[in-house]
């Protein structure tokens, strides 16, 4: 990281990151950061639980965060549910919801969302290996999140090239000053102005929610974003794999206000199509 960005951390949070940088070496000197056993990332208090949020309250993260939440240090991806979640560039990764008591579930939460005002860098843990049992691990940074579809999107990059955070919320902790998208000494300059693959899927779930536009379908594991033919680089909707897959053959089209049309010739009933438009030529 060049010290022009590091200066621009303060007190407590330049601290913190400091230690993950350190904690990020020792992880590499360790043989890292592929195919690492679990056993090292708990010496190195990279993850320590069998939980998707690790905030590692014995590193006394609660001192840099106002709120007293602490700040996530890891995010566990299985996989096992929705591994489409996990793309090259990022992750959407699912808020808690783990049948504790609720105030478990909520503290990961503001800590998760604290990673990303302040602008500190999280290790992502995939599983790798024969039977799953090492671990895969990168740098991600809390880029945004949305209370709608109850997901964060963690984009990847180096842990010394910061990305900025742009979640927003009613009652917002720190100023946006404070965020790594407000840094004054590079970090806006290092983030990728191209739409990620990650940020295309949940912008697209957050404008549509977890619905087939074709059947209604809500069950997410069958649900995927899709990229509208003649559309910019945002522009997508949300089918299930059924018809993701009529899409892509033709048989359905979306029109300029994204909706599912039915081709000419072509049975709604057959496809399963409950949620289709008239066709411009057959409206009265």
């Amino acid at each position: 990281m060049s010290p022009s960005v590091l200066d621009a951390y303060q007190g407590p949070v330049r601290d913190e990151y400091a230690r993950r940088m350190g904690m990020w070496r020792q992880l590499r000197r360790a043989g890292g950061p592929l195919g690492v056993r679990p056993d090292v990332l708990r010496e190195l208090r990279i993850y320590g639980a069998a939980q998707g949020i690790w905030i590692d309250k014995s590193a006394a993260t609660n001192s840099v965060s106002p709120d007293g939440a602490g700040v996530t240090v890891a995010l566990m991806h299985s996989g096992k549910v929705l591994p489409d979640d996990l793309t090259d560039d990022g992750l959407i990764h699912r808020y808690p919801h783990t049948g504790r008591p609720r105030g478990y579930d909520l503290t990961e939460l503001r800590a998760t969302k604290n990673a990303g005002f302040l602008g500190l860098p999280v290790f992502v843990i995939t599983v790798a290996g024969a039977r799953g049992a090492l671990r895969d691990v990168r740098i991600g940074w809390i880029q945004d999140w949305s209370d709608s579809i109850a997901a964060f999107l963690v984009a990847f990059g180096g842990i010394g090239r910061p990305i900025p955070c742009v979640g927003e919320e009613p009652g917002r902790l720190f100023g946006r000053a404070a965020a790594a998208g407000e840094l004054e000494t590079g970090a806006r300059a290092t983030a990728s102005p191209k739409v990620s693959v990650a940020r295309f899927r949940f912008d697209t779930f957050r404008r549509h929610g977890y619905q087939c536009a074709a059947c209604g379908i809500t069950a997410a594991e069958l649900l995927e974003p899709v990229r509208v033919a003649g559309g910019g680089p945002a522009d997508g909707i949300v089918l299930c794999a059924s018809h993701s897959k009529a899409y892509r053959a033709g048989l359905l089209t979306i029109d300029d206000a994204g909706r599912v049309v039915v081709r000419d010739g072509v049975s709604a009933r057959a496809l399963g199509v409950t949620r289709a438009a008239t066709p411009p030529q057959h409206r009265r």
